[in-house]
């Protein structure tokens, strides 16, 4: 890991954001290879589409799953793994009073796909955007690059890699019960899921070895695109909104290059440090790290659509969001002490559309406030100039 990221980190210091483009280009279409082998070498040890099919309706006829049936919610009493426990319910949330067969309701997957609006809403691909030529042909890209055709490949190939890997001897629980097609992979912890992809790789090994190597390949260009891209970006920002605006205004470009560089160094050490050493705070934040971007809409919405949005409302909204975010979370548990009266994802609604309903609250509520009293002061301004 160290090695790989001291790679990532000489190229995005020494090369910039123009080798960090060109080398991301060739890592991204290693990485679509990469989903679309891992979802074919699932598919071509399941069988074929009956077979997973049938497999799937073995299991769904069970009460295998770790959420227990629906009991009625949703219309019906189905295996939670296959059936919506309901629009919502009314619950305080994981660790206080869990959802019936499981907190994946329609309004827990609409706000839960909504919150990852915050990938594309965090500063640095609000920075990337600044890179095209022309807004226009960025959109193109967004929408049917991004959209679609990723969307689409993870929709159909990972979905063969997480379910398929457990019909293969991935899940103790559907092996116990005789249910897996086959054991060509190991019981893998709930905890340790994210191990799923190396076990796949690793199943090559007897068949094609330089197929693994290529794999392998795929799997860290997708780790380093992504490394470099937000090292680049947080340690221009940084560099530009901080340390410029408020240390040295007057700094020239070369030092500025030199400060940036610094400071993307220090953000790589923290980073492999949390990695290395501190591998709960690193799930923690990675778990609201997103919901926290999420609450960004407000200031985009302030910069395009709203003039009427004040900074300091935007300011106001985006912190008491942010704050919103993390009690709603694991993290506002552990903080208070667990002295919450609510858990993790109350109601079945993600912790980021929480913080955007207070969000909006704040922000909208001191932006009229502002507007109405700038308003009257302009009024009583005017009505004593025209009395003199």
């Amino acid at each position: 890991m160290w090695v790989v990221s001291t790679i990532v980190l000489f190229y995005v210091t020494r090369g910039g954001f123009k080798s960090i483009v060109s080398v991301g280009v060739v890592q991204s279409w290693l990485y679509f290879v990469t989903v679309i082998l891992l979802g074919i070498i699932i598919y071509s040890f399941i069988g074929d589409l009956d077979s997973f099919g049938k497999s799937l309706a073995k299991i769904a006829s069970t009460s295998i799953s770790s959420w227990g049936n629906t009991n009625g919610y949703g219309g019906g009493d189905y295996n939670g793994y296959f059936a919506l426990p309901g629009v919502i319910q009314w619950v305080a949330g994981l660790g206080k009073n869990e959802a019936v067969g499981g907190p994946w309701t329609a309004m827990m997957i609409f706000t839960f796909t909504v919150t990852f609006m915050g990938i594309i809403l965090s500063p640095s691909f609000s920075m990337w955007s600044y890179s095209a030529k022309h807004p226009k042909v960025f959109s193109y890209y967004q929408i049917w690059g991004s959209a679609v055709v990723v969307g689409l490949l993870l929709f159909i190939f990972t979905t063969f890699q997480g379910i398929g890997a457990s019909l293969l001897g991935a899940n103790p629980e559907i092996n116990s019960n005789g249910l897996a097609i086959s054991n060509l992979l190991p019981e893998i912890p709930n905890n340790d899921h994210s191990l799923i992809i190396y076990h796949i790789i690793n199943l090559m090994d007897e068949y094609a070895l330089w197929l693994t190597g290529l794999l392998a390949v795929g799997i860290i260009a997708a780790l380093q695109s992504t490394a470099s891209a937000l090292l680049m970006t947080s340690g221009s920002i940084i560099t530009r909104d901080l340390y410029k605006a408020y240390v040295n205004k007057n700094i020239p470009w070369e030092k500025e290059l030199a400060v940036a560089r610094i400071i993307m160094l220090l953000i790589f050490l923290a980073s492999l440090y949390l990695a290395t050493f501190a591998k709960p705070a690193m799930v923690i934040f990675s778990g609201i790290s997103i919901a926290i971007a999420f609450q960004f809409i407000i200031v985009l919405l302030g910069l395009l659509w709203f003039p009427w949005i004040t900074k300091g409302a935007a300011m106001s909204g985006l912190i008491i969001g942010i704050i919103i975010v993390i009690l709603t979370e694991t993290i506002g548990q552990q903080i208070t002490g667990n002295r919450l009266p609510w858990g993790r994802w109350p109601l079945t609604i993600h912790s980021g559309v929480w913080g955007l309903i207070f969000n909006v609250f704040i922000c909208f509520s001191i932006s009229g406030f502002s507007n109405i009293t700038r308003l009257i002061c302009t009024d009583l301004i005017d009505k004593n100039f025209m009395i003199f």
